[in-house]
């Protein structure tokens, strides 16, 4: 039964039981406390600003016409707005992943709302396209700095069974409601009978609009969002994230399961990494290969989610105009495939609790999907099997929903994967390498779907609209692979706190890195048990159990002993041996 404090029997004859108040970890507090008001109005901020992002990372896809009507703007110079934005989210993300780590995940959020909304605001009124390219530059950097903190936030305030519900419900719904809002926006500003020349509204309305929901969520934010329980214990502020967590417990109406006075267990320090910076951990083993492999995947899922974001209106263009599409059908074209996040986010929210499919899974499963989607698409089976030029819409709903899918469930994977004190970070690092992944994507897809001189190059011409699409499901299917080679599951697992509980997790039958981890060692005489950790229930552990990364020590027989103490082994010990360096 849940009581709210234990009692002990004082020492000798007739002493009188003493209470003693609760010693808890993080998780075991927020079971308790349980998932409720205290936490809703926080998460309704950090869903606000996912809808921002969502709608200011599209804004400028559906703009190159309108800027052409006012500016004379070529639609290839457009695509150096995308370039920008994407660029200063890069910029941002590093930024607000240190300062989440260092000064708090509610600070981080404050502060990156506040510059959203006015940057934002400010694009609506840029007198040229330099002004312009200069705002949307400060958009991204807005956007960047909120990501790492709203996604940590919202890991470490949820009791842990709805932790990845929680986040794909704030970051996925929430991005794809903007996704999905901007297109609505963008099919009535090009509607000829709602707004013939742009006569009820243009495209700086239409970018106010967008900056809009970050103002209800910096307003709500200054009120309502609280600090992380789990940031505040790990920086030594245990006491502090006891009464913070007492307090969502009284508006969840589960006081009685964490009452007052109740302590939260502090979290052993790592000795080796106390005073590194949180970057430096990262470039510390074990840290050092989940970052390399998580880093890589999510450059080349950016890439190909940015690239089929900016392909298909360039795609539909010139398709459309074959076809005798006319602007409303491609228009429709459009709208349809942005609703296509939706049911993948709903997909990927149900999948990642699943006992057998989980995180990992899931963003393999994405990215398998994207790169098949893709590769029917290069070669137009399906218009070619029914015989219709929409066939088109079906590959690219597909690409894209499988695109949002990984990015959303990697996303969730990379926070989890990292401990406390690294977790913004990583986010940092990673989101940050994947946005400049992201900002060269539309450069590569215009130059690879339109011909610059309108010159003939024989076969290459032919295949230059599929050429993109090829190369979006090989990095597609790239990405899949280093997260099959991580070998990682953070389904049904607490939050890391220290490097050691986040390689704690590795599934039977795995390495931890696998083959790219021996690439990156690059040392033949390194252990394999060193820096390659086995699931604790997989075969090798039957006979070899793992000692703590960067240790220095060797497994021999049920013997720990130094490197470099040598003694014959027996035959059943180099067979085990031999098993871990052959692939």
């Amino acid at each position: 039964m849940f009581g709210g404090r234990r009692k002990s029997q004082e020492d000798g004859a007739g002493g009188k039981g003493k209470e003693e108040p609760l010693t808890l970890t993080v998780d075991e507090a927020l079971e308790r406390v349980e998932l409720g008001r205290g936490q809703y109005f926080g998460m309704t901020v950090n869903l606000l600003l996912s809808v921002s992002d969502g709608m200011q990372l599209m804004a400028m896809f559906y703009l190159p016409m309108a800027l052409k009507h006012d500016w004379g703007t070529a639609p290839d110079t457009v695509a150096w707005l995308d370039a920008g934005l994407i660029l200063g989210t890069a910029i941002g993300v590093v930024a607000g992943g240190i300062a989440a780590d260092t000064y708090g995940r509610k600070p981080a959020i404050l502060v990156g709302a506040f510059l959203s909304l006015a940057a934002g605001v400010c694009c609506a009124w840029a007198g040229n396209f330099t002004e312009l390219l200069t705002m949307r530059t400060l958009v991204g950097i807005a956007l960047g700095f909120n990501e790492p903190a709203c996604m940590t936030i919202t890991l470490e305030t949820c009791p842990p069974k709805y932790r990845g519900k929680a986040s794909i419900a704030v970051q996925g719904v929430g991005g794809a409601a903007g996704k999905i809002f901007v297109a609505v926006m963008a099919d009535a500003l090009y509607d000829p009978a709602y707004n013939p020349d742009f006569v009820r509204f243009g495209w700086r309305t239409f970018l106010f609009m967008c900056a809009v929901p970050a103002l209800p969520a910096l307003i709500l934010g200054l009120y309502v969002t609280s600090e992380s329980a789990r940031w505040l214990v790990v920086n030594g502020r245990a006491e502090e994230g006891s009464q913070l967590l007492r307090r969502v417990a009284l508006r969840n109406g589960t006081a009685h399961k964490f009452p007052e006075g109740t302590r939260i267990k502090e979290v052993e320090k790592e000795e080796s990494t106390q005073d590194m910076t949180a970057l430096e951990r990262m470039g510390k083993e074990p840290l050092f290969t989940a970052s390399v492999l998580t880093t890589g995947a999510t450059v080349f899922t950016s890439f190909v989610y940015f690239g089929l974001l900016y392909a298909l209106p360039v795609y539909i263009e010139g398709y459309g105009k074959k076809h005798g599409w006319d602007r409303e059908q491609k228009n429709l074209a459009l709208l349809i495939v942005a609703l296509s996040e939706a049911p993948a986010i709903m997909v990927a929210y149900a999948t990642i609790d699943w006992v057998h499919v989980g995180r990992r899974m899931t963003v393999i499963f994405a990215l398998a999907g994207t790169s098949i989607s893709c590769f029917v698409f290069n070669f137009q089976l399906l218009a070619q099997i029914f015989h219709s030029s929409h066939a088109v819409i079906v590959t690219n709903f597909f690409a894209r929903g499988f695109a949002a899918g990984g990015v959303f469930g990697l996303r969730l994977y990379v926070a989890e994967i990292f401990p406390t004190h690294t977790r913004g970070a990583a986010i940092a690092v990673t989101h940050a390498c994947g946005r400049v992944g992201a900002a060269v994507s539309p450069v590569v897809v215009a130059f690879l779907l339109v011909d610059w001189v309108q010159g003939d190059y024989g076969m290459w011409t032919k295949f230059q609209p599929m050429r993109a699409f090829l190369l979006f499901a090989i990095f597609a299917a790239v990405g899949a692979y280093m997260i099959w080679e991580l070998g990682l599951e953070t389904e049904g697992q607490a939050l890391p706190d220290t490097s050691k509980d986040s390689v704690n997790r590795v599934l039977a039958g795995s390495e931890f890195g696998g083959r790219l981890k021996r690439f990156l060692s690059n040392d033949p005489e390194q252990d394999p048990l060193l820096g390659s950790p086995v699931a604790r229930d997989s075969p090798r552990a039957d006979s070899l159990r793992r000692p703590d990364p960067g240790q220095g020590l060797r497994r021999e027989g049920g013997l720990l002993k130094k490197r470099g103490s040598h003694q014959k082994a027996e035959p059943g010990q180099l067979n085990s041996l031999c098993s871990w360096l052959l692939p």
